[in-house]
């Protein structure tokens, strides 16, 4: 994006914000995130929107669709989903990806939140009671309609009614657009989270409020392993076949 068209959709006060991040991230190895919460009954749900769809997806539907980089999904997720039981809960729009929500249930490793550096991963531990969202995606040609949120209101009832009541997530700290999509559907702000530092010595700053609620932050990958909680509650719900919604 040029910047006049940030300028245009954003305002001085953001765009400066963009710019002093950017050149930050130049001088030193540097990476802020929103980190969020939802709470499964305090979801803000759209109004009922005709022509949408919604499913489950399978890991072999996950490597079908790799193969159009329009949809925003690798292997690697596929992978996860197999190991895992990762949960993908898609929109279709007479049969065609509209946007999916992609959802761990075991911890987060460093190196599956971060920015491009490897150095800037953050992994985070929570309860079985909560989950974390890992990617929101909603393709080009149906954003402004409000598919993330129709996606997350029928997800969060899903995972509700497995015992899964709040939903984390991250997002960049320049990364407005997903600010705007998550707290207009619910979402609660729990603080930054601040990876910085060179390649020989990183830092980590991290909020207090979180660890309430059970949540832990690891920046060493050893440390995440062995922080790993129980098996995800929806392994054995998710594995197998699709299932409608």
């Amino acid at each position: 994006m040029s910047m006049l068209r940030t300028l245009r959709r954003y305002g001085f006060v953001k765009t400066a914000q963009i710019v002093a991040y950017r050149l930050a991230q130049r001088l030193i190895v540097l990476d802020i995130t929103h980190l969020m919460i939802l709470d499964a009954n305090d979801v803000v749900a759209p109004a009922v929107r005709d022509g949408l769809t919604f499913d489950f997806l399978t890991p072999d539907e996950v490597y079908s669709l790799c193969k159009d980089g329009t949809n925003g999904l690798d292997t690697s997720l596929a992978d996860r989903m197999s190991r895992h039981g990762d949960f993908c809960f898609a929109a279709f729009a007479k049969n065609r990806l509209a946007g999916y929500v992609w959802f761990a249930f075991d911890r987060v490793a460093p190196e599956c939140n971060r920015a491009e550096s490897l150095l800037t991963g953050v992994g985070i531990s929570f309860p079985a009671s909560m989950c974390f969202q890992y990617k929101g995606f909603v393709l080009l040609e149906f954003r402004g309609g409000q598919v993330y949120g129709h996606l997350m209101s029928r997800a969060a009832a899903l995972l509700a009614g497995r015992n899964v009541t709040r939903v984390l997530s991250t997002a960049d700290w320049v990364n407005f657009a997903a600010h705007k999509s998550c707290y207009r559907i619910g979402y609660r702000y729990l603080g930054l989270v601040w990876r910085f530092g060179y390649p020989r010595r990183m830092f980590t700053v991290t909020p207090k409020s979180p660890e309430s609620l059970g949540i832990h932050f690891l920046s060493d990958s050893v440390d995440a392993e062995r922080s790993s909680t129980v098996d995800s509650p929806l392994a054995s719900a998710l594995s197998g076949g699709r299932r409608g919604v």
